[in-house]
This record gives structure tokens, sequence and C-alpha cells, in this order.
């Protein structure tokens, strides 16, 4: 205990500091913007959501071009809100280019706080670049000490040449990724007596995959994409696959994403009666560096043709896409459909996902099974789709969009199909149509969306969805509020609307109505508060599915009762009135079951259970999946010290959290775990940057066995004086405190990282 306090006190005392934070009026709270792991951590301490950081990410990775950029795009930028996005717009209509963002500070459009928390998610193009040809690269490796495997490594490029033409490319040295599945004719245990054969593949090695690439032409109205590119319209109902809060058309794709944590060597299950202790007992307990990740995007042609005149004020873009991109899954969101008649029947044992076995060329007879493996390259996605859009005045918009698709799968001997709780719906082909509008009124925006998806799912079909969004802006306030619905039968994998952070059968859109209102304000003198409500019910039972599942459509067996209410609120306030110091505190409540329709008797929902609200699972108790209706109770503050600027700055976090739990185990049926952050920042000169951080989470003050107890550090120096070449070295150690991995190896972890970038 004397050596948690002295962690704990060490850690309040020490300077912190972070990068310019972003505040964001579309986004939960401030956050830290300089770089993907800055991201990461604001989730962490649960400042921003999950879908949050996914969209800063992208915006990240491909800069918001002041020059270029539409209303929308704009919008999307940190601290800006639709009255700032149109000082924006008005200044470049007026002024023809941007060539220095500061210009906007002076020209009244936003203030120089709004300029530094925009700015490492900007770039600006050139009017008329001198040297036609330019370009950005990025290479990055990772190591952990120990590792017996070859560090991992990705490589990104973009070049941009005469004629309008850009392109990007995206690589990466993978090592455990295993070989594409192919049938093996040998009998799965499980099986029916007149069905054989299983999936088998070769075991993880080292690859180049080659993922993203993409080329692009680009005229003043027109576009044209061949490769790996991302779409989205309206408001995400009916197509999108970005991760953007306002996306409108097509973006090349060229993102990765670093996996933090380290992964299990050991990859196998006990097969054969032998045990997986006898099958890898040397890396059965050895974690070692992920490979890096990326989403596949789709592949193909795409076409835009937009903001086309059709008059005096009359304006129409069109959008179009063929794509036929291979795609991979995890091995467990899978079925074959010569076993199993309904993947819903989860009493059917044959209805498991089918086993994978891994090749083993020193002893053949003794083959290994696949655990927690993506299998690669398992199915094709053949899809196509389009949006139009008509705008007879600048303050009415209306568009139509459309798409479909359907899988191929590369295993033929077989008849593989998706999981219910996949992201892809099963049984064949899917897709969606929907509508979409825009009104301005005065410094009100109405936005609008209906759309109605169509799939293969036997005794489903597809369902209807539907988005309403109004904000209403000023410089330094703004309102939203969006209202939504979604019905039980709406499964869309590439619908991303507003929605609650729970997943039913792998889609966040589904089974859903409810409000979402969000707030902020910068007029209260040195104070900035935001705030935001999100309240939401089930107007369906998810037990029954309309007699797809065992039990009557009428009872809630495996799922939440029809009415079950849920909510989400969040209360933020920042003081400005000082440089020198900053502080920030914040409360953040989540109910999963407001009003206890799926308590058990005898049992209040306070005490039942709580998992993050972000997370996909309910946990299990005794092999049994368990509803989680339980609440979490957040609070936590945040301080800035700033006395040289950037020249050096501190920062500190501390979060506490009460969590519903087991009512035996903790008093009040409460829970508690706490985080604490801090952090000092420090560039003495511009082209040095200087970082120190760490991080103490105890995941159960009740229980050092239960969770994650560790501390967390890391150094990192940046050298920023060349514009073709920026290197940042980076240290980290990673100490593991609980007793559950008292046998964890490494512990303590010795992680390196190598990051290279430029432009020219």
């Amino acid at each position: 205990m004397k050596v948690r306090f002295v962690v704990c006190a060490t850690l309040i005392f020490m300077a912190v500091s972070v990068s310019q934070r972003a505040f964001a009026t579309i986004y939960e709270s401030p956050i830290v913007a300089d770089d993907e792991d800055d991201l990461r951590s604001a989730a962490e301490r649960g400042e921003i959501s999950d879908a949050t950081m996914q969209t800063l990410l992208e915006l990240l990775a491909d800069g918001v071009d002041l020059n270029t950029a539409t209303r929308d795009e704009l919008y999307e930028l940190p601290s800006l809100t639709y009255a700032d996005v149109d000082a924006i717009v008005e200044y470049r209509k007026k002024e023809g280019h941007i060539e220095d963002p500061s210009v906007l500070v002076g020209a009244g459009a936003l203030t120089a706080e709004q300029l530094i928390q925009i700015a490492p998610f900007i770039v600006l193009s050139e009017a008329k670049p001198v040297i036609p040809i330019g370009g950005y690269y990025r290479l990055l490796g990772a190591y952990t000490i120990g590792d017996p495997l070859a560090p991992p490594a990705f490589f990104q490029a973009k070049l941009r040449g005469p004629f309008s033409l850009t392109g990007g490319l995206g690589m990466t040295f993978t090592r455990r990724r295993i070989s594409s599945p192919y049938f093996d004719p040998t009998e799965d245990p499980r099986q029916n007596a007149d069905v054989t054969g299983t999936l088998a593949a070769r075991p993880a090695g080292y690859a180049l995959e080659v993922p993203k690439f993409w080329l692009q032409w680009k005229s003043t109205k027109l576009r044209v994409v061949a490769g790996t590119f991302r779409i989205g319209f309206g408001q995400r109902l009916t197509l999108d696959n970005t991760t953007r809060y306002t996306p409108k058309g097509i973006t090349p794709d060229n993102v990765f994403y670093v996996n933090r944590d380290l992964s299990g060597l050991c990859r196998y299950s006990s097969v054969e009666g032998v045990p997986v202790t006898e099958l890898c007992p040397d890396e059965l307990n050895r974690n070692i560096t992920d490979d890096f990740k990326w989403r596949d995007p789709f592949r193909g042609v795409a076409f835009s043709a937009e903001n086309l005149e059709l008059g005096e004020t009359a304006r129409a873009s069109f959008y179009a896409f063929g794509s036929y991109q291979t795609r991979s899954i995890y091995q467990y969101e899978i079925y074959d459909r010569r076993n199993c008649a309904n993947p819903r029947d989860d009493q059917d044992d044959n209805c498991g996902a089918p086993y994978v076995y891994i090749e083993r060329p020193d002893d053949p007879d003794r083959r290994l099974r696949a655990r927690y493996a993506t299998l690669a390259n398992v199915w094709d996605e053949l899809a196509a789709g389009g949006h139009a859009s008509f705008s007879p005045i600048p303050m009415f918009e209306l568009g139509l969009t459309g798409y479909g698709a359907m899988p191929r799968w590369h295993v033929p001997e077989m008849q593989l199909d998706f999981q219910e709780y996949a992201r892809y719906p099963f049984g064949g082909p899917w897709g969606a149509v929907g509508l979409d509008g825009r009104v301005t009124a005065g410094a009100w925006d109405f936005y609008f969306e209906v759309a109605r998806s169509f799939d293969s799912i036997p005794g489903g079909g597809g369902g209807w969805g539907a988005v309403q969004r109004s904000v209403w802006g000023k410089k330094k306030r703004e309102l939203e509020i969006t209202l939504r619905f979604y019905d039980l039968n709406y499964v869309n994998p590439y619908a991303r609307p507003v929605s609650s952070p729970d997943e039913l059968e792998g889609q966040r859109a589904r089974d859903e109505a409810g409000i979402r209102i969000k707030y902020t304000d910068r007029t209260l003198g040195d104070f900035h508060v935001r705030g935001f409500v999100d309240f939401w019910l089930l107007p369906w039972n998810q037990g029954g599915f309309e007699g797809q599942l065992l039990g009557s459509s009428n009872d809630a067996v495996g799922g939440y009762r029809a009415g079950t209410m849920n909510m989400w609120a969040l209360f933020r306030a920042d003081y400005k009135g000082w440089d020198a110091f900053q502080p920030s505190i914040w409360f953040d409540y989540r109910n999963r079951d407001l009003t206890g329709l799926n308590g058990v008797v005898g049992q209040p929902a306070v005490g039942r259970c709580y998992t993050s609200i972000d997370g996909r699972a309910p946990p299990v108790f005794e092999g049994e999946p368990q509803l989680c209706i339980g609440e979490r109770y957040r609070t936590a503050v945040q301080l800035k010290f700033a006395p040289f600027k950037r020249k050096l700055q501190f920062f500190l976090t501390y979060i506490h959290d009460f969590l519903s739990d087991l009512p035996d185990t903790y008093p009040g049926g409460l829970s508690q775990d706490v985080r604490v952050t801090a952090e000092v920042r420090s560039q003495p000169i511009p082209e040095l940057l200087l970082r120190l951080r760490a991080r103490y989470l105890n995941g159960d003050l009740y229980s050092p066995t239960r969770v994650e107890e560790s501390l967390w550090t890391f150094v990192e120096v940046t050298w920023l004086g060349w514009r073709a070449f920026h290197v940042t070295v980076r240290y980290d150690t990673y100490v593991w405190l609980d007793e559950r991995f008292r046998t964890r190896i490494p512990n303590p972890e010795h992680r390196l990282r190598l990051e290279l970038e430029g432009r020219f």
C-alpha cells in the first residue's frame, strides 16, 4: 500500500504538460491533438469517445485544406462552430487564397487560441506550385526488448505530380498474420455425420503487405480516384465508411493504426488432448510487439462531379463508385451453413465458428489449432453505389444515396457465412437507399436523412432508419440536437450515424430511438463550459428476433427487453482566466437500464455489472452471458501549468470511477478505479520537442487480482529542424503491478519506437 501511495504522490507532484489542446464543439471534451498516441490517451482518460478518436485520427492523417475544404469539412476541425466556418469561407471567397492561416486571426475569422487548436489538423495547398512535384512520407517502426521476431514497420507516402495528379502508397511489414485459409478434408469433431472438412492455414510468418494504394486526378469540379478510398454522405445513415462527422464525397485512403498494447505470442488452442501449455510452453506468457493495423476501405474506382452550375444559384453534384475488395475477418465471426441453419442458435455446437488448423511442417501428424486469429483474404466484397445532390438555392439541398454489396467466399468446398454478431449481415447480398437534405435558416442548420436497408437475413430483409440533426450556432455558442430512430431490422454495415455506443449483432445503429443534445458556451467570462445528454430506449425485445432465436419473440431471452431506457450525460468546465494555470473539471454519468426492466428479482441495478460502455460484450459469469444493466459515475480534474508557454508546460489529470459491480464483493455494489496521468513538455528551441509522460492505472481499488494495475512511462524526443526530415525517438517502460500478471513476460516492458517523417 505504501508503494502505491508513493507512486500516486509522485505522479501528482510530477510536472505535466500536453500538446496544444483542441476544443471541439462537435466533440465531447478538449483533447490532446499532436499525434495518434495523444488521441488514444485522451480516449483512455474518457475525454473523448472511441468514435471521436477515430474521426480525429483520420483528420490528423489526411489534413483539412483551408483553401479547398467544404463547409462541412471545415466544421470537423476542433474548436470551430458553423459561424467560425462561415467566416473562413467568406474570407476565402474575398481574398481568393489563404497563404498563411494567421491572416484569419487578423481578419477576425478566428481567435489566436482557435488557430493554435486547429493547427495540427490543417494543411494549405499552394495557389500555383512553383515545382509541380511534392510529397509526404512517414516511416514508423517499433520494438520491445526481448521480442523473438523482427520489429514491425509501416511506410506511407503521398506524391503530388503535374497535370493535377496525386498518388499514395501504404505498406507494412507483418509477422503475425496466418495465411489465407483453405479447405482441409479432416473432419471437425463437432460436425454432422454427413459433413466433412474444415479450414487450415499456413503458420504466421514475415510478409510485406500493401493494403493501401491510390491514384487521383482532380480538377476544380471533377475527381477520379483509382485504388483504395473512403466515401460518405449526409448524416452517415445510408453510406459511410469514413470516420468523419460530416462526410461528403470521396477521400483516398492511406491510414494505418498503432496498437500500443503488446499481444500474446502463443495463439494456439489445445488440440487432440494436448494442453496449450505443451504446445507453446516457452511462449504461453510472453507478449510481443503487435503488427500495425489498418482498415480495409473500398478498393476500385470512384468518380465525382461537384458543384456543377445549373443556373444563377442552382448547383448539383454527382458521385459514383465500384469496389472489389478482398477482406479479412476474425476467425470467430464466420460459420459453415452445411452444419448450421441459423447462426443465432447458440445451443447448437455446429453453429460455432469452424476450427482453423495450422500446418506444422516439423511435425505433420500433430497439428495445432488457431485461436484469436484474423483470417487473411478469406472473402471478396463486390460493391457499387452513388449519390446525387441538388441545391436550387444556397440555403437548401436535397440528396439521394444508394449502394449494394455481395460477398464471395474463397473456400468453395464449404458454405461459409457471417455469424450474427459480425459486422456484415449473413444470408447474402445487402444494401441501402436513402434521402437526405439540409435547410439553413438564419443561425439554424437543419439536416435529415431517411434510409431503407436491404439484406438476405431469413425473416429480416431490411428495415428503416431516420436521423434529424439541428444546429444553432454563434461565434462563441453552439447547440446541437439530434433525433434518431433505427428499427430492429435496420442492418447496414456501412451506416455510421449518431447512435449509442452499444451494439446489437455487430450493429450500433439498430433497435434504438433517442435524442442527443450538445451545448458549448464561451461567453461566460473566463469559463468555457460544454456538455451533452444522450438518452435512448430500445423499442423491441432483443431476444426473440421475430422467431429467429430460441424462445418467443415476446420475451428477452438473449437480449434486453423492449422499453429499456439508457442515458449518458457529461458536463465539463474549463477556466481560461490565467495563461500560466488553467484548471478543468468534468463529470460523466452513464446508465444502461434506467427503467430496471432487465433486473433480477432481489438484485438492484446498482451492483449487477458494468463493462465499458464502449465495449462489445457483457461479462461472463459461470459460463453464461449476463446483461450489464449497471451504472458508472466518473469525476475528473485536469490541471495545466504553462509558466514559460511552449518552452515549459505541465499537465495533470486525475480520474476516479465508481462502477456497478458484484454486490456480494463490493460495498454498496460499486467497485472503484483511478487513473492519474502526468506529463511535462518542453520546446526550448523551435527545432526540438521533448515530452515525458507517466500514467498510473488501478482498475480496482478493492482487488489486486481482478483487473489491471500498472505504471506506464515514456520519454520522447523529436527533431523538427528540417521540413524534409523530422525524426522522433521514443522509449516506453510499462510495469504491471497487479498480481494477475506476476508471470507475464516481459514485466516490465521496455519498448522502443523510431519515426521518420518529412515533406518535400
